[in-house]
Formats: C-alpha cells, sequence, structure tokens
C-alpha cells in the first residue's frame, strides 16, 4: 500500500469516532430540547387550566388541607406532625414555602410543575423500546393532553406525585433490566422509596421487582445469568430503598415510640371499605364512614395513632373472615370500578366527562392489550409488573380511578408500545391497496 493510502486510511479511522461522537451528541442534544419543549408544553398547559378552570385560590378541598398543613409544619420546623400521612409531598413543596410564602395557591403550583415533569420522562421510556422520535412524542403529548393528568395537576393531592415517581422507577428499572449497571440499581430503590414515602401502599413492591428480575434473569435465554451481579444489584435496590425510608421511619419511632415503616391511614381505609360487608355501599365496591365505626374504636381506648391503625385493621379483618361468602361480590365491584372510564362510578347519571373519559380510555385499553401481547414479555415486564401490582394491592380497598391513576401513565407508555405493532400490520395489510 502507497504512503498516500496509509494516510488516507489513517485518517479515516481517527473520523469515524469523531463522526460517531458527533452523532451522539447531536442525538443528546435533541432528546435534550424535545424533552424540555414538552416539559413547557405540559407545564403551559396545566398552568392554564389550572389558573382558568379549577382557579388556584378557590378553598382547600377533601384531603388537600391535610398536606398543606404537612408543607407548612416542615417549613416551620415541626417535624413529627402525624403519622397517618406520608411526607414526601409536604416535604417537597416546604422549601418553597420557606423561601416564598406559606400558601397552598403555591403549593398547587408546585403540583403543576411536577405534574410537567412526567412528561418528559414518559418521552425517555418510550425511546427504550422505538429508536425513532415519532412515537415517542406521540405518547408523551398523549400524557400532555390525557384529561386526569391535567385534572389532578391543579390539586394539593399526592396522586401527580405518585404517577410522576412510578414512571421513573419504571424507566430506571427497564434501564437496570437492559444494562445490569449499578447505578439504575441504586436509582430504582432510591425512586421506589419515595414512592413508598409518598403511598404506603407501595411499601411491599421492592421486594416483588427483585424477585421477578432475578426470575427474568433466570429464564432470559438471550442473556448468560450471573448470580454475583443480579443479587448485588437486589442488594444495591433494597440499601437506598430503606435509605430514603429511613426519614420516614425515624419519624414515626419518635412520635410512636415503635418501628412503622408505612401511614398509620391504611386501616382506616380498609376498615370503611370492609367493616360491614353486607352494607349495599360496600357491596357495590365504596365505603360507609358511619359513627358507630369510630366508636367501636373509640371503645378500645386507643393509645396513639398506631393503635388506632391496628384496631381499624383488627375490625375490618375481622369483619372479612366472618362474612367470607359476602367478599366476591365488593371484590368485582372494587376491580371493576377502579378500571372503568368514568372519573365517578359512583355517580347514577351518564356525565359528558364520562363520554369524554370513554372515547380516550377505549383506545388506550385496545392499544395496552395489543402492547402487552406482542411485545415480548423480557421486554414489557417492568410495565406489567406495576399495573399487577396495583390491581392486587387495591383489592382491599374501595374500588376507584383515582386510586387507579398513578398507573394510568404506565399503561399510557404500554399504549405506545402498541401502536408499532399495529402500524406494521396496517402497512402489510393495506399499504399496498392504499398506495395502488
Amino acid at each position: 500500500m502507497s504512503s498516500p493510502d496509509r494516510n488516507r486510511n489513517r485518517i479515516n479511522e481517527l473520523q469515524e469516532p469523531f463522526e460517531g461522537e458527533s452523532d451522539q451528541l447531536k442525538s443528546k442534544y435533541q432528546t435534550i430540547a424535545i424533552c424540555t419543549g414538552i416539559f413547557l408544553l405540559a407545564f403551559l398547559v396545566r398552568g392554564l387550566f389550572a389558573v382558568g378552570f379549577l382557579d388556584l385560590d378557590r378553598p382547600l378541598s377533601g384531603d388537600e388541607g391535610a398536606y398543606h398543613a404537612r408543607a407548612v409544619q416542615i417549613s416551620t420546623g415541626q417535624f413529627l406532625g402525624s403519622s397517618d400521612r406520608p411526607l414526601l409531598l409536604g416535604a417537597i413543596i416546604s422549601p418553597f414555602y420557606l423561601i416564598i410564602e406559606e400558601s397552598y395557591i403555591l403549593g398547587r403550583l408546585v403540583n403543576v410543575l411536577i405534574s410537567s415533569l412526567g412528561v418528559p420522562i414518559i418521552y425517555l421510556l418510550v425511546r427504550l423500546f422505538f429508536a425513532g422520535k415519532s412515537i415517542p412524542i406521540l405518547v408523551s403529548m398523549a400524557w400532555t393532553l390525557y384529561p386526569p393528568s391535567i385534572w389532578y395537576a391543579g390539586w394539593l393531592l399526592t396522586e401527580t406525585l405518585s404517577s410522576v415517581l412510578m414512571i421513573g422507577s419504571v424507566w430506571s428499572l427497564c434501564r437496570l433490566k437492559e444494562h445490569r449497571g449499578q447505578k439504575y440499581a441504586l436509582l430504582t430503590g432510591l425512586l421506589l422509596g419515595m414512592l413508598a414515602m409518598n403511598r404506603s401502599i407501595y411499601i411491599l413492591l421492592p421486594l416483588l421487582i427483585m424477585g421477578t428480575y432475578i426470575l427474568m434473569e433466570i429464564v432470559d435465554r438471550q442473556r448468560d445469568f450471573h448470580f454475583p451481579a443480579v443479587a448485588g444489584h437486589c442488594a444495591l435496590l433494597i440499601c437506598s430503598f430503606s435509605l430514603v425510608l429511613s426519614p420516614w421511619v425515624l419519624h414515626n419511632f419518635l412520635l410512636l415510640d415503635r418501628f412503622v415503616p408505612h401511614s398509620t391511614q391504611g386501616g382506616y381505609v380498609m376498615m370503611i371499605s370492609n367493616a360491614d360487608l353486607r352494607h349495599p355501599e360496600i357491596q357495590s365496591g365504596k365505603y360507609i364512614k358511619d359513627s358507630w365505626l369510630m366508636d367501636q374504636v373509640e371503645a378500645h381506648n386507643p393509645r396513639d395513632q398506631h393503635h388506632i391503625d391496628s384496631i381499624q385493621r383488627s375490625i375490618a379483618m375481622e369483619s372479612i373472615t366472618s362474612n367470607l361468602n359476602l367478599l366476591p361480590q365488593p371484590i368485582v365491584n372494587r376491580i371493576k370500578n377502579s378500571w372503568t372510564s368514568r372519573p365517578d362510578p359512583y355517580d347514577s347519571k351518564w356525565t359528558i366527562n364520562d363520554s369524554i373519559m370513554a372515547s380516550v380510555w377505549i383506545p388506550l385499553i385496545i392499544l395496552f392489550l395489543v402492547g402487552s401481547f406482542l411485545r415480548p414479555l423480557r421486554e414489557t415486564w417492568p410495565l406489567l409488573l406495576f399495573i399487577a401490582y396495583f390491581s392486587f394491592m387495591a383489592i382491599p380497598f374501595w374500588g376507584t380511578p383515582r386510586f387507579r391513576f398513578p398507573v394510568d401513565a404506565v399503561l399510557m407508555v404500554l399504549s405506545g408500545i402498541g401502536i408499532g405493532p399495529v402500524l406494521i400490520i396496517f402497512k402489510s395489510r393495506f399499504g399496498k391497496r392504499l398506495i395502488s
């Protein structure tokens, strides 16, 4: 080979990695630009709805008062408070209260900001399944305009934060599954810990994830199974999860003088959902709040919130075990009412909101089924796992789409994954006919 040819080959060898790095850098900047753009759009849509339709300065309603009060307590140094509701939402809002002002209007605006952060995370998650950007943008735009995500953004409640943390946890778990990186094991544990600190129903989720992760690694024939590496990932996950949860455990220990890693509100919700299985409201999948329930609790002379929680759980379990023959119908109705398209399944009248949600929910479920069955389980199991966990853990409690909302984002992603196979089938069957 002549000297000029050798020099030309060396130049090409030097240029190839440089050009590859340039493409990666360009792709990274494009991703940042897209994520920033869809975040700002989501913030604009949610902000306009919260200001123009919901009215940000309306009085606090329902559970909003408890989360606003928790944020005020933390911002003023009153860290103990109570154990009935997890502290994460209040802890996130409290710095804004401390720096700006203790205003629930500001708290609602922070929740709008939190909700908007979920949109770019959805984009990044869908990108794991598609090389192109069109479907990820389509799915993230669908979540931007998804009515419940816009609605809950304007309320000072835990639904929105749970949704963002859940979709972030799914993204991190998918990265862990694919790359087996220690940083993703740590990140998954951190996000799951925050999820449990926001809603105690998810406190057992890490155990299910670790068991499923090990099982899927064993049965995946396309990859070699390395038990020490997988066990190390599980150890990192549970350690980071425990680290995040430790402030809540310490809080409850100082308040209740015992190890309580969960909120003490679960017993109340379980009691009002099961205390009288003969009641028509409970049979329909709802709950009752009759005064005699609290009278039963007070009759036991409860010492603290943990004791109250234990008494309420005992009342619920005694009712369940004594009336097992009455339990199937409430369970069926709880499942049905949790997965309905109707925002309020207990409203006897069909409303405009019901029609809007039905037009969105039915195509969403169809595409979800397509994405679940046509994609290999080794790709989709992290998403399906979160949905399955919620479905099982919600059964002891009354059924409502509000409980389900945090997993709606996961459903949206699986629906987006289902778009690809649908387009391929449509093109193979009708593409030539349309062209001709």
